[in-house]
């Protein structure tokens, strides 16, 4: 039996959404996932997907699980057919089958295989070894030698070899989604002599196609190059998957890179039914990934987008929502350096209307505390301290403590174990 649900501010207005280009930023805690399920329920409960699907992507497969969930349980509950009108996948597992529908015009066989994130990395640290040793001279050299002891050089050396080591594949990986392979890259900083960071990345970056190819071995970002290269060569391909999907919805919409943004552009244009919905202020993943916030809120300033925000949220108290909205506003009009200024959206956090069912949570005494510490270890001991006295307290709780780095962690369950 279908349920009457009452949508909150924002909510209400994604679903009336009927078609065309959508954006929908979303603050955190806001359901998002709640009201695409909810949209994309509707409109199959209507047909308006048909002849084709109702695809939605997304970026974990943790959420594809959630989303397949949730729609198959709407369906069923309004009497459809759970397993017809929708596609739930993320943007790697899309480009996997649009590559595989004609692996040959890559010059691939059907059995082609994928690095793994570890693979990868085992296959980059031989590599990177290998050219460290053999141009360990000129490696080093950019660190004068003269000028520090030799215990505090060994520390910069350590320092600068797994800063370098990070930055390389990541350029890798820039390089593909920006178009460049290792040969022209080569080619055009060839005779840029000051250009000897990228010159040194470029080698390593010829040495690893190499490595692929000599191994038939594709890494995950050969899968979105392949895929929208199949699909800007192939107009009876790109035409068939467009009319296999009349409505795409993409999830966390601002982890997007330029080719999975131009990818699903290219599905959706003759339908024109694209929603995306994200939260450029959660952009956390372009820490770690070539993504890109900026693409989301360019969509958003699309002079044929609607925008449509959802900044009500029942996830944090006062407290938190005051502090969050607060770092927004001093950050876009206050902070020291004004690049920085627009690095945030000014999207604020909206507690949800009295009477809601799932009201904000309520905390009689301060929730956000800043303490200084002298030095590490005695922050690590008093947080030890504070987490033993909490689970003490709440024994049904559990508690979560964050970090900025994986070796911190290591020293903090140190003094949890005491």
């Amino acid at each position: 039996m279908k349920t009457e649900i009452k949508f909150r501010r924002g909510q209400d207005k994604v679903m009336e959404y009927d078609g065309g280009y959508m954006a929908v930023p979303s603050v955190p805690g806001a359901g998002k996932t709640f009201v695409l399920t909810q949209l994309a329920a509707k409109l199959i409960e209507e047909e308006r997907h048909r002849p084709g699907k109702i695809l939605i992507v997304t970026y974990m497969n943790s959420a594809v699980a959630n989303f397949k969930d949730r729609i198959y349980t709407l369906l069923k509950e309004r009497d459809l057919n759970p397993m017809e009108g929708y596609e739930v996948m993320t943007l790697h597992t899309l480009a996997m089958k649009i590559i595989r529908e004609k692996p040959d015009r890559l010059l691939m066989d059907d059995e082609f295989t994928i690095l793994d994130e570890t693979k990868q990395a085992e296959l980059f640290r031989d590599i990177f070894t290998g050219w460290r040793i053999k141009n360990r001279r000129e490696f080093y050299s950019i660190i004068d030698s003269n000028r520090y002891s030799h215990q505090k050089l060994i520390q910069m050396e350590e320092n600068w070899t797994r800063d370098f080591y990070q930055l390389a594949p990541r350029s890798f990986a820039y390089f593909k989604i920006q178009g460049y392979d290792a040969q022209t890259l080569a080619d055009l900083i060839k005779d840029e002599d000051h250009m000897v960071l990228l010159k040194w990345i470029t080698e390593l970056y010829m040495e690893y196609e190499a490595a692929l190819k000599m191994r038939g071995l594709i890494d995950f970002n050969d899968i979105l190059v392949g895929a929208l290269r199949l699909l800007k060569e192939d107009r009876e391909l790109l035409e068939r998957y467009q009319r296999r999907y009349t409505f795409i919805f993409e999830d966390e919409a601002q982890d997007s890179n330029l080719i999975q943004q131009e990818m699903l552009m290219m599905l959706s244009e003759d339908s024109g039914n694209l929603i995306r919905v994200g939260d450029s202020n959660q952009a956390i993943m372009s820490t770690f990934t070539i993504s890109d916030p900026k693409l989301f809120r360019d969509f958003c300033e699309n002079p044929f987008t609607e925008v449509q925000s959802i900044n009500v949220a029942s996830r944090s108290c006062k407290h938190v929502i005051d502090l969050a909205n607060f770092f927004v506003r001093w950050t876009r009009e206050y902070h020291p350096c004004i690049e920085c200024r627009e690095s945030l959206a000014a999207q604020y956090i909206e507690e949800v209307d009295s009477g809601d069912p799932f009201p904000n949570p309520v905390v009689p005494h301060n929730s956000v505390y800043f303490k200084e510490f002298k030095n590490l270890r005695s922050e690590l001991r008093y947080i030890a301290e504070h987490c033993r006295g909490h689970i003490q307290k709440k024994p049904d709780k559990t508690l979560a403590v964050l970090v900025p780095a994986n070796w911190m962690a290591g020293e903090l369950i140190e003094e949890l174990e005491k």
